[in-house]
């Protein structure tokens, strides 16, 4: 009874010690969702100050707000703005549905060609209850929230990679300080990239939860997340099937490698696949969403993964495990284009191929001649990130914090693959025959990488590191795309400073023991709080100057012509220019576009190409019949356009030149089978009012930008 009393005592002894041990990590969780909530908060006001001060967007009139949004963002909001004034929901749907304004002359399905359920379920929600804001603030505010989603979304990561809330916190300030390197929502709130990067990285999050999960008493939860975030992503933004497919590959490489588990990975992927079965569904069978490559290449990798039992196909030896991963991955990768083909070729569906294309000319293989790859090529956005991105990411150190931990984790999991393919190639009855020698040996026995040897509990840990690995590769190829690696430098920079296995491995070598994390978590946050602290003192003066820098958005000449355009056109006349102004057009006046700056359609871009003829070396005849032919009212030619030089052929007439097979105005005969066009530009003969101009077009509008003229029968 005396030993039976003493384990008692024993227990209750344990129990009272872990009580307030439980107690402060509950209070500890608390306190750090309390932190991220209030970050996240602040983080959306000061996104929406800076908006604010940059247009003085309160104080302005209605039309200069929405001229605010330019190019496609007009677009997209004009969408919103017609469902919140539409007679009822319903009504403003079936009017999108069978929409005829957006395209004169076609009638489309709004919500099959765009991304645009966001704005439904805004306009919806506004109707509902709106705060008694105005329609366009309710719009911008949702956004703003959203980014506060963001914010919490890359604060869960980094606490998560680092087991410490506090690290949210720096990975917090190293956003802040390069905000302009991460988002652009700002001054670009429409844009569908600020609508899915939150849902983006939420999944990021989720699926990193997932691997580390033990057991399977969450999974269906898990992936149930997985799935309602990965069809929020998808059906905000027509690019995130391309992220989908570079998830899709990092998951399967890694999973043949054995970094992560099979099951795991093929759960996933059937996961994504269904959330993008629904947004096709929803899209009303869009066919660029079915045709798309992660849609091929997730059956192959499930076959694949699936079919790969790890004991019993693995061969022994590393480079056998190497050279079979390849062929694997490579057999995955060709089935994926084969059935793509297919699919297109039985479906019919190109409309994407212009993608391909503007992917071939990253490649090098540029024509210069063709018109829709030089509109992409041609922006500043699809060039190539350039030295400076580099440079002004590392002004706080991120950048090399995130490289220093990147290559220490990239060299730490390569290591342990190639521990574990010579371990597993061992017999465990014979392994004082065959003992590893050299790396492997060290690798083995060296207490210091204990907490990456396991890779089943650091699932999570190698699926960010590979993720952020190919999003790199995106970002550096295509600028437009930094908007997926900045947060993740910020997040790995965070990490770094507060890294669990380098500090412990410090902490060994100071003399405090392996394993001492009380005194390892200590230092640790001490250096945490250390570089908040620095940063603040840093950035603070630059943060209040910019909160400080009051501007007003001034655009005068177009809130002339959004004036001019309702009072004295008819509200049937068609209007045709560029893609970029035609959005504003359709947003501020909602007059019939014969052409717009969305341009995932086939025949949209054939459409365009030959609008643009206004801005080429063409005949008024020629002209004329093209216009007449899409049934166009009102051109409206701009002197910005039409005057422009480019020393890198970039500007639209040099491209209509290029495309038509004239030699543009640099004199420059390359490709060789340019000819001197039999005619001068269209946009600036015009002007002169001469009398082949004036039989087909009459000028009814013009100031020191726009110049209008009148299509006559």
């Amino acid at each position: 009874m005396g030993k039976q009393d003493s384990v008692t005592n024993d227990r209750n002894s344990t129990s009272r010690r872990s009580k307030p041990i439980i107690f402060l990590q509950v209070a500890n969780r608390l306190l750090g969702v309390v932190v991220m909530i209030v970050l996240a908060y602040h983080w959306a006001g000061y996104l929406a100050q800076l908006h604010d001060n940059q247009f003085w967007f309160v104080n302005i009139k209605e039309v200069k707000r929405e001229i605010s949004f330019r190019t496609e963002q007009g677009l997209y909001y004009s969408y919103y703005k017609q469902l919140v004034h539409a007679h009822s929901l319903d009504q403003g749907m079936s009017e999108l549905r069978s929409d005829t304004i957006t395209e004169h002359g076609r009638t489309i399905n709004i919500f099959h060609r765009f991304n645009i359920h966001q704005e439904l379920f805004l306009a919806a929600l506004y109707r509902v209850i709106n705060f008694g804001l105005r329609p366009i603030f309710f719009y911008i505010y949702s956004v703003f929230s959203l980014q506060g989603m963001f914010l919490c979304a890359m604060y869960l990561i980094t606490w998560n990679l680092s087991g410490t809330w506090l690290s949210g916190v720096l990975m917090t300030a190293f956003l802040i300080c390069h905000r302009m390197n991460v988002t652009r929502v700002e001054f670009t709130i429409p844009l569908r990239e600020h609508f899915s990067l939150p849902f983006i990285f939420s999944q990021f999050f989720a699926i990193g939860l997932y691997f580390d999960a033990k057991g399977r008493k969450y999974e269906k939860l898990h992936l149930m997340a997985i799935y309602l975030l990965t069809f929020l992503l998808t059906v905000t933004w027509q690019f995130a099937q391309f992220v989908l497919l570079l998830q899709g590959l990092v998951l399967f490489a890694f999973a043949l490698l054995g970094i992560l588990e099979n099951n795991k990975v093929s759960k996933i992927l059937a996961t994504i696949l269904g959330a993008i079965v629904t947004v096709w569904y929803l899209q009303f069978y869009q066919p660029m969403v079915l045709n798309s490559l992660v849609v091929s290449l997730i059956p192959v990798a499930i076959v694949i993964l699936q079919s790969y039992n790890e004991g019993r196909v693995r061969r022994p030896g590393i480079w056998n495990n190497l050279q079979w991963s390849i062929v694997k991955i490579g057999l995955g990768i060709i089935s994926t284009i084969v059935i793509n083909t297919l699919l297109k070729v039985l479906s019919g569906q190109d409309a994407d191929n212009h993608i391909f294309r503007f992917v071939q000319s990253k490649f090098g293989f540029v024509d210069q001649t063709d018109f829709e790859t030089r509109l992409y090529l041609c922006l500043p956005i699809f060039q190539p990130l350039p030295w400076q991105y580099y440079l002004a990411m590392n002004e706080s150190g991120s950048m090399s914090l995130y490289c220093a931990f990147v290559i220490l984790e990239v060299i730490l999991i390569a290591l342990s693959v190639f521990w574990h393919w010579h371990h597993k190639a061992k017999p465990e009855d014979k392994a004082s025959k065959h003992e590893p020698t050299g790396i492997y040996h060290w690798f083995r026995s060296n207490p210091d990488v204990d907490f990456i040897r396991d890779r089943k509990m650091s699932q999570g840990w190698c699926f960010h590191i590979g993720q952020s690995l190919i999003l790199a590769i995106l970002a550096m190829t295509t600028l437009r795309m930094k908007c997926f690696w900045g947060p993740y430098i910020c997040i790995f920079a965070s990490v770094m400073v507060c890294h669990p296995g380098l500090w412990s491995f410090v902490v060994s070598k100071l003399g405090g023991g392996r394993g001492n994390w009380k005194l390892t978590n200590l230092l640790r946050h001490i250096i945490l709080a250390s570089c908040i602290f620095a940063l603040y003192s840093s950035y603070k003066g630059r943060i209040h100057e910019e909160l400080e820098d009051l501007k007003e958005f001034h655009d005068p000449d177009t809130v002339e012509l959004m004036e001019w355009i309702p009072k004295q056109t008819p509200p049937n006349a068609a209007f045709t220019g560029s893609m970029q102004l035609l959005a504003g057009v359709k947003l501020c006046t909602g007059r019939p576009l014969t052409n717009h700056p969305h341009f995932e359609d086939k025949e949209l871009r054939h459409r365009t190409k030959e609008l643009y003829q206004i801005y080429a070396r063409k005949s008024p005849e020629e002209v004329h019949d093209i216009l007449v032919k899409y049934n166009t009212s009102y051109i409206i030619l701009e002197d910005s356009i039409c005057l422009s030089r480019s020393d890198k052929r970039c500007n639209l007439p040099t491209t209509m030149d290029l495309t038509n097979g004239h030699i543009p105005d640099d004199g420059i005969r390359d490709p060789a089978h340019l000819v001197h066009a039999p005619h001068r530009r269209f946009c600036d003969e015009i002007r002169k009012g001469q009398a082949p101009f004036t039989r087909f077009f009459k000028k009814v509008f013009g100031n020191r930008t726009f110049r209008v003229y009148q299509v006559l029968p």
